[in-house]
């Protein structure tokens, strides 16, 4: 019996990765923030701009894999564009008094927002409302960003509440004739920490004339003191000697009676 000899070659096969660099993850940040009004009254209802920003510089990550074998060598390159997908944006608050209102007044997250490239940002608005039981102070709701393979963001924003309000007061006689034309004066003083904006003073009083018709005051800055005036006559249907004139004074989030 011949016995035959069979040579058995093992070839052993060695797998190297090379990566270009270490591989970048994603950084998104929130570069800039914006709260309207400066200053929420309580029951006051507001938004929060945020910008987000992708912050890494580079466009494209490149990973080199080597493979070996006894008798060759070769190397594979793969190039792939970094993003940072964002998945969900959300507002949260440890407290209540600080509340985030979306459609309808219900509370949501903005969901799948996208992707943002090297360098991209985007600007998102979240309407907020300060609780009728907030009191005077300064809170810090998070906006919270949630980062696909990255790392996630929560981010404090200030938000001023302070229940100080406008102050009116008029300077009037004591008592107006029917048919006799009087001006009243009107002093609208902001006590506020934020500026007041589109200002009207509006009169609701039935039975007597006004002229002019409404004052627009436009922005009153916090301390500053403006003066407007209107002219009178009583008609025959005031309604009686003891009634009161009435104005309306508008502004941006904020309604006040006199």
């Amino acid at each position: 019996m011949k016995i035959r000899a069979v040579l058995i070659t093992l070839i052993f096969f060695t797998v190297l990765f090379y990566p270009a660099a270490a591989e970048p993850r994603p950084t998104v940040m929130i570069t800039d923030y914006n709260v309207y009004p400066e200053v929420l009254m309580p029951g006051d209802t507001g938004t929060i701009t945020v910008t987000i920003q992708n912050m890494d510089t580079q466009s494209s990550e490149t990973e080199t894999t080597t493979t070996k074998t006894t008798s060759y060598t070769s190397s594979t390159t793969t190039t792939s564009t970094i993003r940072a997908e964002i998945e969900t944006i959300r507002l949260s608050s440890r407290s209540r008094d600080i509340e985030w209102l979306r459609e309808g007044f219900q509370r949501s997250e903005y969901y799948n927002v996208g992707a943002l490239g090297p360098g991209e940002s985007i600007t998102i608005s979240l309407p907020i409302k300060a609780a009728t039981y907030a009191s005077d102070r300064t809170y810090f709701p998070e906006v919270c960003i949630e980062v696909e393979k990255g790392e996630n963001v929560r981010f404090p924003i200030p938000v001023k509440v302070d229940s100080s309000d406008v102050k009116i007061s008029a300077d009037a006689p004591s008592s107006i004739a029917v048919g006799e034309i009087t001006t009243i004066g009107l002093t609208v003083l902001n006590t506020r920490q934020n500026k007041i904006e589109a200002v009207r003073l509006v009169p609701m009083t039935k039975g007597v004339k006004f002229s002019p018709s409404e004052v627009p005051i436009g922005t009153i800055t916090p301390d500053e003191l403006v003066n407007a005036s209107f002219d009178i006559a009583i008609g025959d249907s005031f309604g009686g000697s003891e009634n009161e004139i009435e104005f309306n004074l508008t502004m941006s989030h904020l309604i006040n009676f006199i």
